[in-house]
């Protein structure tokens, strides 16, 4: 998935335990741990063209950030570093923010060709709902803008610009989503793991500001 990961952010934002922004990095941890290692080769990849109808990513070693034990580890770690960030007093952010790290994978295995592991080594599954672009398209639009729906409903603008900054955020995720489907393909893992990483932070900043515009009212 793309923006269908961050489905999971507004609905965990709405509970008022952490900000939408500490959401948005949570959903794309295991992505941004990811586009380090493909950076730094410590996992591989390959772009080949038309190699599923959504994008041409052939995402076949990545063990350390993908496979399901080593998601949950970074899960830990994530909801340590929120707990530790925030001095939070309760667990119950940093519970969310671990529970949205480990939904990365469940995600992914929908939408993957079988490159999804449980383990470094073990058998490798994925449905494969990107061979079938017409459908992974919409899901992923829908389940997104569905949960921002509700994140509206339950909070209230504070600010004029409450709108502006929704049309935004609503804009840049549509507009990143039909860029993957539907752009150019990247021309190196490189460059796919460096546009990542400044995407992701430009969301979170995103939801920063955007969120700064509503105030809770609860679910």
């Amino acid at each position: 998935m793309f923006i269908g990961h961050y489905a999971a952010a507004p609905l965990a934002a709405a509970s008022g335990k952490l900000k939408l922004w500490h959401a948005f990095i949570a959903v794309q941890f295991v992505d941004i741990i990811w586009a380090i290692f493909m950076i730094t080769g410590i996992e591989q990849g390959r772009v080949i063209p038309d190699f599923t109808q959504a994008n041409a990513l052939d995402m076949h070693f990545m063990p350390y950030s993908h496979s399901l034990l080593f998601t949950a580890g970074w899960a830990i770690i994530g909801a340590l570093g929120f707990k530790a960030f925030t001095r939070a007093r309760g667990w119950g952010g940093a519970g969310i923010f671990g529970a949205l790290v480990l939904s990365h994978w469940v995600g992914d295995v929908i939408v993957h060709v079988p490159d999804m592991t449980f383990w470094p080594g073990s058998s490798k599954i994925g449905f494969g709902l990107w061979n079938h672009v017409m459908l992974s398209f919409p899901l992923e639009l829908l389940t997104m803008f569905a949960a921002l729906w509700i994140y509206i409903r339950a909070t209230k603008p504070v600010s004029k610009r409450a709108k502006m900054w929704t049309g935004l955020l609503v804009l840049f995720l549509g507009a990143l989503q039909v860029l993957a489907n539907f752009g150019p393909p990247p021309t190196s893992m490189t460059e796919v793991g460096i546009s990542a990483l400044i995407v992701f932070a430009l969301l979170a900043f995103i939801a920063s500001r955007y969120e700064k515009t509503r105030g809770s009212i609860g679910i």
